[in-house]
Order: structure tokens, then C-alpha cells, then sequence
């Protein structure tokens, strides 16, 4: 019986262990999620560093890392610690290869790296207080901004990318560094030893089809109301969102006071 009763006490020592442990095992990974989910239709997957894939949701979290994968007819809206955020469109794929934000000291980095699909990037914080280290490599070029957004596409190791407003974006391979100034205006490349183009007008954005439908009341409506308790900043980095897609400031206060009567409504 007392030969029981050891087992018996290690046995419950031993399960209070594997509960404190993956305890602190999910706590640590909760303080190293880097961001969450603002917007998102149809199929999304997240990969981590060792293969295992799960579904995405509005307001789930991500991590370094972690490769992000839209389905067929599928499209997301990321935003980081920062304020940075990542739009995707249909048959994409962006992985998080590095990321840092020091809210005390102003200092961070985000390395995204996108092998296919469609895309558009809105610089938060760090784009702003180290613009240097915000990069986006794809097989083509490697992307850097300049407390900018842009967007752009990926398909078949060709990039096609514009800038869209701010300070301008630079386009890197190994044939040499392209500045782009002037919003509407973007470059082709065609691999990583190919040449960039000259900055030319962007006649059409059909190519990109980047997930933003921010013009509609009601996606402007559904971001909002995901976010619970948000800074300053993240809710005037949403708003500058929809606004630079086409709502009138007027519209979008509209939307913001027809929202605080619903009781639900985090953003007070």
C-alpha cells in the first residue's frame, strides 16, 4: 500500500508539473505573438517553424515565423504591435521572418518575405522611427520603405510593385538599387539578376486586387468592431487606412458614431 501511494505522489507531482509548465510554455507564447488578424474572408492558414498549420480567424493572433497562407477567393488584414499593417489577397503566401518592436525606445525591425501572391503594406512605427528596417523580400527584389505604403504582386518570381503614398520605396537586386518618389508610379522586375524598370505610371491596379475594401462602410464597420480597447494608434492607423482607400473623412466619422451606439463597440 505505502509503494501505492509513492507512485500515486509522483504521479500527481509529475501532472502538476506538465500543467505549469505548458502553462508558462502558453504564456510565453502569447508575450511573443507579434499582432493579430483586423479583417478576413474565406480560407486562411497560419504555418509555424516546425510545419504544424492552423486556421486563422478575425482577432486570432501570429508570430515570428510563421507563414501565412490565403486560399482561393480568400483575403486578410494584418496589423502588428507597431501599427503596421499587412494586406493579402487571394493564393498568397508571407512569411514573418523577423520582428521586433521597443515601444519605450522607439526601435524594431519587420523582414516579411513573400514568394507569391498579391499584397500591400501600410508602414507603422517602424517604418517611421527606423525606416531601414522594414523590408519586404520576394524573388525579384527586395522592397524598403520610407514611412510608406505600397502594394504589389508576386507571381512566378515577377514583381510588380507601386507606391502609393508617403516618402517613396526602394526596389534592390543584384543589378542595382531604384528609387520610387512619386506615388502612382511603380517598377517591374522580372527575377533577382533581371533589371528594374524605370519608375513608370501604373495604369491599372488589376494586377494587385489587394484586399482592401475599405470604401464600403460596412468592411470599415467589421474592422473596427474586432478591436477591443485599442491605443490611439492603432485606431487613427485603421481610420488612415480607410480613409487613403477612397472614404471621405466625413464618411468614416459617420461610421465611428453609428458605431458607439452599439454596446459592443470597443472603441470608445
Amino acid at each position: 500500500m505505502k509503494v501505492f501511494k509513492q507512485i500515486f505522489l509522483w504521479i500527481s507531482l509529475f501532472l502538476i508539473f506538465c500543467i505549469l509548465f505548458t502553462s508558462k510554455v502558453s504564456a510565453e507564447k502569447e508575450l511573443q505573438a507579434v499582432g493579430f488578424v483586423i479583417a478576413l474572408r474565406g480560407e486562411v492558414q497560419a504555418i509555424d517553424s516546425e510545419g504544424t498549420a492552423r486556421a486563422l480567424h478575425i482577432k486570432d493572433q501570429f508570430f515570428v515565423e510563421d507563414t501565412i497562407k490565403t486560399g482561393k477567393q480568400s483575403r486578410l488584414q494584418m496589423m502588428f504591435k507597431d501599427n503596421t499593417i499587412i494586406s493579402l489577397g487571394s493564393d498568397s503566401m508571407l512569411k514573418i521572418a523577423e520582428y521586433e518592436w521597443d515601444h519605450k525606445n522607439r526601435d524594431g525591425k519587420l523582414t516579411s518575405e513573400i514568394n507569391e501572391g498579391v499584397f500591400r503594406i501600410m508602414g507603422g512605427l517602424i517604418s517611421k522611427e527606423v525606416p531601414d528596417k522594414l523590408k519586404t523580400k520576394t524573388p525579384a527584389a527586395t522592397i524598403g520603405i520610407r514611412g510608406s505604403m505600397y502594394a504589389g504582386s508576386v507571381r512566378d518570381g515577377r514583381l510588380s510593385v507601386v507606391f502609393e503614398g508617403g516618402r517613396g520605396i526602394t526596389l534592390q537586386n543584384a543589378t542595382g538599387l531604384v528609387l520610387v518618389e512619386k506615388p502612382g508610379y511603380g517598377s517591374h522586375v522580372n527575377g533577382w539578376k533581371s533589371a528594374i524598370s524605370p519608375p513608370v505610371k501604373f495604369q491599372t491596379r488589376d494586377f494587385m486586387k489587394v484586399p482592401t475594401q475599405m470604401n464600403k462602410d460596412s468592411f470599415l464597420k467589421r474592422v473596427l468592431k474586432t478591436m477591443k480597447n485599442p491605443t490611439r494608434a492603432e485606431f487613427d492607423a485603421v481610420m488612415k487606412e480607410a480613409i487613403q482607400n477612397g472614404l471621405s473623412p466625413q464618411d468614416a466619422k459617420q461610421v465611428v458614431e453609428e458605431l458607439k451606439k452599439d454596446p459592443d463597440f470597443g472603441c470608445k
